[in-house]
Parts: structure tokens; sequence; C-alpha cells
């Protein structure tokens, strides 16, 4: 991983100033998947995109923010780094309209879907878990979002039927998929439907 002198990222509503690590090039080699779309790997952290404002709690894309690169690392010193929306601020964010695209509501319901689920590490086991009411709204939600020509999105969409306990749906939809890359994924997914489990995979 190459890393590159910090970016500032200006609060918008507040002019508050923030920092963010610049990420040059990375890898996910080593690195863990979940079925959820997920993953932790050392040499690519999982970069911010959405975060809230400490100080006058606006929730903001740092993308759309006045920034600039920091000519050092002196700079951006003493400044507090963006940080990650909880679950509570993405509920937020989507309750109050924070998106402005279609694009940003995928992006902040992916990660609300990724937040409410469990992520079994390394030899755990997959999880069976009660559905709350907001677990099925965004997911019902993020189903009618994502694109039905895409096999890649078609994925996610089964993935989501698995979650919600339709598992008939889902063995129905990764039936309809070819991409010879995520055969073992599909396999993987088939298996937790066979035996009615509908929390997140690893993938092996």
């Amino acid at each position: 991983m190459i890393i590159g002198n910090p970016i500032i990222i200006q609060c918008p509503v507040c002019n508050t100033n923030y920092t963010k690590t610049s990420i040059l090039s990375g890898n996910t080699f080593g690195g863990h998947f979940w079925s959820d779309g997920s993953f932790f790997a050392p040499m690519l952290p999982d970069q911010v995109v959405f975060t809230r404002c400490t100080k006058c709690n606006s929730i903001f894309n740092i993308n759309n923010a006045p920034n600039h690169e920091a000519l050092n690392y002196e700079d951006a010193d003493g400044l507090p780094s963006v940080e990650h929306l909880t679950k509570e601020d993405l509920l937020k964010a989507i309750a109050e309209n924070v998106f402005i695209n279609k694009n940003e509501e995928l992006y902040l319901r992916k990660r609300l879907w990724q937040k409410m689920n469990n992520h079994p590490w390394k030899d755990e086991m997959p999880s069976t878990f009660a559905i709350s009411p907001e677990y099925r709204q965004n997911a019902e939600a993020l189903i009618n979002l994502l694109n039905k020509s895409s096999e890649d999105e078609m994925l996610i969409i089964a993935e989501l039927h698995r979650n919600l306990g339709n598992f008939n749906e889902c063995i129905v939809l990764i039936n309809k998929l070819f991409e010879t890359r995520t055969e073992e994924r599909i396999l993987q997914i088939e298996n937790a439907c066979k035996k009615k489990i509908n929390g997140t995979l690893q993938y092996k």
C-alpha cells in the first residue's frame, strides 16, 4: 500500500476541517470477504465516503465537500479524521434524504445493510437471525434499487432474499447466473439456502 499526503476535508455546513488518508495504491491480498460485499484487507482500508461532522452533526459526502491535498503531514496535525457513519447515522441519513442521487442512496443502504449484519470471522459459522422491520424495509428498498440486468447486482439481490428468508427465491435467482468467477460463492449461498441459514457468509 502506498500512502500520499493527507487530504483535508471541510464540512460544507460549518467549515470544520477534517483529515483523510490518501491511498495511492493498494491490494486485497490476504483479505477476508463476506456475502454482503463487506471486506477486510490489510493493504486496502475501507475508505470513508459519507461522514458526520462532530461539531454541527451534518452528514455529508466527502467527495462533494471542499477539500485539498495537504502539502505535508504537518499540515494535518491535530485535525480529526473523517469516520464512517454508525448504524444510527445511516438510518438518519436515509430518513432525511441526505443522498442526492440513486447511487448515493444505494451506497447508504448497502452500508446500513452491512452494519446490521453479523460477519463471521475465520472459523465462525454463519448464524440465523430474526429479521427486524427496519432490516426488512432496507433490504426490500435495496432490491428495488439494484440493477436486475447486472449479474453482480443480481447476486446481491439473491443474497438479500436469502437474508430475508426467501430461500427458494434466492436459489431461483442464483441459478440464472453464469459468471464462472462467482461459482464458488454461488455454491456457498445455495448450500446456506438448503440449510435455511440466512446470516451473512464469509466467502472461502
